[in-house]
């Protein structure tokens, strides 16, 4: 077999999967158009200057998608090697961020290419971070296109959980492979079974969100939008104040759905199956809710020894906030940073935490710190009795050495990283605080920093071209687990 036919069966099926994901993008710049032209136009003063982008952009990306997609025919994706897999995940991750930056540029706000970039990629990796000001003033079909945006991602960051990091033993996610989330050589067929199954779930969590918000008095349009950010734990929302205006009643919906969406997808769709037990059985969310009641519960008690404020507007924001930056969705209803230093610092450290394995959140997430505080307590255990023999276990069940140095190996890289941004920040302009707060939040996919510059009501549009693509990087990785972009860079992961 000749190298230029081997390479042809490598990435062939890979491209197929490109021109897939493209389609899906540009019949949606339809949809959006079409949207816009019946129910939205006729608000502006120029007329088709909100849909005739998305006319365009759709236009282009269907021709690419459907040239890459049927170019391809007699390649199958069912039989894809891992390496494909691989390879196809992140190129349509990549793909899709350059495809929906057309109507960005195209259209309001017309943002330049770097910063077209960096919307579409903060609202695919569901980060939530902006460089867009004005969004009262902005066309609605702009903003319906930035909330689905995040809505895709967020689905997207399901799979990857549930079915392509374990199936690629990313992060110690391999350890899911024992619950039956996935069967061994299978996994597209497994990733389509489970991928329709949660996507049910996921489009069912967004419904039922949106017809809450619209009972506590949000627009439709409002109501739309915002679920779909809540449950992609996004976080861009459909005005400059975020959910500042917006009633307590509406506050305390979406710190419902925050939390909900930052937990496993897959333990509802059991509990609809008949399971009722699969929610109270799951360790992960024991830990979650413990941890966000800890936090709540300490800002609580700070700001009532501190400010002179209701109870009842204290717990809102407070609940709101907290479950805003635990799941990494990065909404806001004001400035959190004036409520003082420790509830700051609180918040702040919880973007390190995020949600738990198979939701949409960000960060670390909870199933890697049960992990590590498990290997540490084996330490300190070995090391008091030298002679005894402990194995770590997770939910009764043993965890496997390789499941250890997955997880081991993603902190230290995921501490390295910091480290090399905090440094990359200060070299372009950055102050230490922001710098730190930017990497923490590109990396974890949280959005706001600290600082006046990307704090809670800050806006990334200050940054410079180097501050601006290093942010873009790094939700790229960080959204991609860091470890199957390392795998890209082994010599032998390109041998035949």
């Amino acid at each position: 077999m000749s190298a230029r036919h081997s390479y042809r069966n490598l990435f062939a099926p890979i491209v197929h999967v490109n021109g897939l994901f493209l389609l899906i993008l540009g019949m949606s710049e339809w949809a959006i158009a079409l949207v816009d032209l019946f129910f939205f136009s006729g608000n502006y003063t120029f007329f088709g200057e909100s849909y005739e982008p998305f006319f365009i952009s759709g236009a282009l990306t269907n021709l690419v998608g459907v040239v890459a997609l049927y170019a391809n025919t007699e390649e199958s994706t069912s039989t894809m090697s891992m390496r494909q897999v691989l390879l196809a995940m992140i190129s349509a991750w990549l793909v899709a961020c350059l495809a929906a930056t057309l109507p960005f540029m195209l259209g309001p706000p017309h943002l330049n290419f770097s910063f077209a970039v960096f919307e579409s990629v903060s609202a695919l990796t569901t980060t939530g971070a902006t460089v867009v000001t004005g969004l009262d003033n902005l066309p609605k079909s702009i903003l319906l296109w930035r909330s689905l945006l995040h809505w895709y991602g967020g689905m997207g960051v399901v799979i990857g959980a549930l079915v392509l990091f374990p199936a690629m033993r990313i992060g110690g996610m391999q350890f899911f492979l024992r619950l039956g989330f996935e069967t061994h050589d299978k996994v597209l067929p497994t990733a389509k079974a489970i991928g329709l199954a949660t996507f049910g779930v996921y489009i069912l969590g967004t419904l039922l969100c949106a017809m809450c918000l619209n009972i506590t008095g949000l627009t439709n349009f409002e109501a739309i939008n915002l679920s779909m950010s809540i449950m992609a734990t996004g976080g861009m929302a459909v005005s400059d104040a975020s959910f500042a205006n917006y009633s307590d009643a509406a506050q305390l919906v979406a710190t419902l759905f925050m939390l909900l969406a930052g937990m496993p997808l897959i333990v509802f769709l059991l509990m609809l199956r008949g399971n009722a037990r699969a929610f109270w059985d799951d360790l992960q969310i024991h830990t979650f809710l413990r941890i966000y009641l800890l936090i709540i519960f300490g800002i609580i008690a700070y700001r009532l020894l501190h400010e002179d404020i209701r109870v009842w507007k204290v717990f809102v924001e407070t609940s709101f906030s907290s479950a805003s930056m635990l799941t990494g969705t990065g909404l806001s209803n004001g400035d959190f940073q004036n409520w003082g230093s420790f509830p700051t610092m609180i918040l702040f450290f919880s973007m390190f935490i995020g949600g738990c394995t198979g939701s949409t959140s960000g960060a670390v997430k909870i199933f890697r710190y049960q992990v590590l505080i498990e290997m540490i307590r084996v330490k300190v255990k070995s090391i008091h009795h030298p002679h005894g023999v402990f194995t770590p276990k997770y939910g009764g069940q043993k965890l496997d050495q390789k499941v250890i140095e997955s997880v081991a190996a993603f902190f230290m890289i995921y501490l390295g990283t910091l480290a090399i941004l905090t440094v990359s920040f200060d070299v372009w302009g950055l102050d230490l605080l922001t710098g730190f707060s930017a990497a923490v939040s590109a990396v974890g996919n949280v959005g706001p920093g600290l600082g006046d510059k990307i704090g809670p009501v800050g806006n990334y549009s200050s940054f410079n071209m180097g501050e601006l693509w290093t942010y873009i990087t790094c939700m790229i990785v960080g959204r991609l687990e860091f470890l199957s972009f390392m795998v890209l860079l082994l010599p032998r992961f390109w041998r035949h």
